[in-house]
């Protein structure tokens, strides 16, 4: 049983060597290519502009996509300024404006049908909004002028910061939502309590314009005179994560985090860097891109596996980390369990589906055993606070999980 406890809390490591990140090219949905958003599977989610909306959505990392009818959804000729996200249930989200109204609309079925939120729904038809983040336990946040939070997967929402502060990007973890405007970091509760701009010890993120969330609860921003800077703390201290970084591009505008491993891709325009060490030392990562100089990136993402994605105007490019670095199996089905850490709740891995799971704790003793059923729920709320590893029945995987209350 021991053995099991070392394995789950020890084992989760990678290689010293320097990783080579590459790039390999991934079927194009469209001819061009401005929103891309994935789900918590992997999955990829753009759409074409038609009458109505018809999403696209590839489930084997860009090779095919398949085309959804979009039923009740916007007219996408008409729709301007659009952002698209998928929660982590799988809910595809869509805002945009049509003349000055604004709204969302929301698809639980995969982007077969749509229903319009609407204003009476707590969307603002006035208002201006960037994009949408999710956090680890599924709330939905909507930002842009103020931030506004759902709790029921997009159907209703609430204003939790007011419209008089602008967000330009926004991130969530466990415990705080964490935003940014003109290098200016906000910080506060789940629920907006609080939220206001944060000191971040000298650091500059000036014109920043990138936030992620990455390994355990870890905060990554980007842009300004330091470019990298991160926190480790919830926000509480922040240091730069700049070491090597060549002078060019004096600052960085996106960021993905890895929440498997201390990975991050930074990139603006068409300058791409990668580091496998938390910042410590970074190399240039554009071996196998094609992109034009007139085609900036327009985002980076990474999958719970920790593969990485990269899109321009008329290029979609997958990660291929070699020759340093192999993602182990365990770190693939840590990644996708959500969420962790948890005070109940945990979606486990398909792995796990239909099997008898043991709860051990850090002293190897067994504290509980549960039958995981098909949706792959487990219910952890009765434990106390800590780390512990959860054994399928034939041995055959082990992973950590962190409970908090």
């Amino acid at each position: 049983m021991r053995f099991a406890i070392l394995f789950a809390f020890g084992l989760c490591t990678v290689s010293a060597a320097l990783a080579q990140l590459t790039w390999s090219p991934c079927t194009m949905p469209l001819n061009t290519l401005t929103d891309l958003a994935m789900g918590p599977n992997g999955e990829l989610v753009t759409f074409l502009t038609t009458n109505p909306i018809q999403p696209m959505v590839s489930t084997d990392q860009g090779e095919t996509w398949q085309t959804h009818p979009g039923a009740g959804g916007p007219n996408g000729i008409a729709l301007m300024n659009t952002s698209l996200h998928v929660s982590i249930t799988g809910t595809i989200l869509l805002w945009g404006t049509s003349g000055a109204v604004g709204d969302v609309w929301r698809s639980n079925d995969g982007g077969n049908t749509f229903t319009q939120v609407g204003s009476t729904n707590g969307i603002p038809a006035s208002g201006f909004f960037m994009g949408f983040a999710s956090s680890p336990w599924g709330d939905l946040y909507l930002y842009g002028d103020g931030v506004l939070r759902s709790t029921d997967d997009g159907q209703t929402w609430s204003n939790i910061v007011p419209e008089t502060t602008f967000i330009d990007v926004l991130t969530a973890s466990t415990t705080s939502i964490f935003g940014m405007h003109l290098g200016v970091l906000y910080q506060g509760g789940v629920d907006g309590a609080g939220f206001a701009a944060i000191n971040t010890g000298g650091t500059d993120v000036t014109n920043g314009q990138g936030l992620a969330r990455g390994l355990d609860q870890r905060i990554v921003a980007v842009g300004g005179a330091d470019r990298v800077i991160t926190s480790t703390d919830d926000g509480s201290t922040w240091q730069t994560a700049n070491a090597g970084l060549s002078s060019t591009p004096t600052e960085f505008q996106h960021v993905a985090a890895s929440v498997v491993a201390e990975r991050w891709v930074i990139g603006k325009q068409i300058s791409v860097r990668y580091t496998d060490d938390a910042g410590a030392t970074w190399q240039t990562a554009e071996t196998g891109l094609g992109l034009a100089q007139n085609e900036p990136i327009q985002a980076i993402f990474c999958d719970s596996a920790g593969t990485f994605y990269l899109y321009g105007y008329f290029h979609l490019y997958r990660s291929n980390i070699s020759t340093g670095i192999d993602v182990s199996p365990l770190e693939k089905e840590e990644g996708m369990m959500f969420p962790n850490p948890t005070n109940g709740a945990l979606r486990l891995p398909s792995s796990f589906t239909g099997q008898t799971c043991q709860v051990i704790d850090a002293a190897g003793r067994e504290v509980m055993r549960s039958a995981v059923g098909y949706d792959g729920i487990l219910d952890l709320s009765v434990l106390e606070e800590g780390r512990y590893a959860l054994r399928s029945a034939d041995g055959a995987r082990v992973v950590s999980v962190h409970i908090i209350h």
